[in-house]
């Protein structure tokens, strides 16, 4: 299976103050660096970064971690998350039979987490699938979604991505990746926690 990541990189850290959180040091490195990382060392067969808020010094960092990536720039980014999938959709290449979204902010995402979900998919087979990374019953991030969906999250726009979809739909696949799958970092205190 022909599988994407995408990667929500082009947010504002409203919460987090002056600080870019995709940019701040986690763990020795970039928050980024390590979901650009965990792309880069799954069986994705491409990955592409959305940028917005900070764009030079987001794309550094890509870059730097992964410099196979494609840089896409969501020059709406301050529309909302919804704008910023819209931008990532319309630059897949027409072969991709699947896409994983993941959230630029979730650094405890790993390449098997990732490979899991794409193995689901393929065994699925269907262009409607929708695989989702969960923390027990919880759902969180990322999710896979199949061909089916790529002009119905092409529309996407302000704060609600894909929501909507995921809302909706009762045929899905939920992967257990613990707490992986829920643990975000908006905050100056999340960055505080080493868990």
């Amino acid at each position: 299976m022909r599988t994407a990541a995408l990667i929500l990189a082009a947010g504002q850290s409203r919460r987090m103050g002056k600080q870019n959180k995709l940019l701040t040091q986690w763990r020795g490195k970039p928050l980024l660096a390590h979901v650009v990382e965990a792309a880069k060392h799954s069986q994705c067969f491409h990955t592409i970064v959305v940028t917005g808020h900070q764009r030079a010094s987001v794309e550094a960092v890509v870059s730097e971690n992964h410099p196979d990536a494609r840089l896409v720039h969501n020059s709406r980014h301050s529309e909302g998350m919804g704008t910023t999938l819209a931008a990532g959709i319309a630059a897949l290449d027409h072969t991709v039979e699947a896409v994983i979204v993941l959230l630029g902010d979730m650094p405890l995402v790993t390449s098997e987490h990732l490979n899991t979900m794409e193995n689901k998919a393929a065994e699925w087979g269907d262009p409607m699938a929708l695989v989702i990374a969960s923390d027990g019953f919880v759902q969180g991030n990322p999710v896979l979604f199949g061909q089916g969906w790529f002009e119905r999250l092409a529309r996407s726009s302000g704060d609600r991505g894909a929501r909507d979809i995921l809302k909706s739909q009762a045929a899905r696949i939920l992967v257990e990746v613990g707490p992986a799958a829920r643990r975000d970092f908006d905050t100056p205190e999340a960055f505080d926690s080493d868990c």
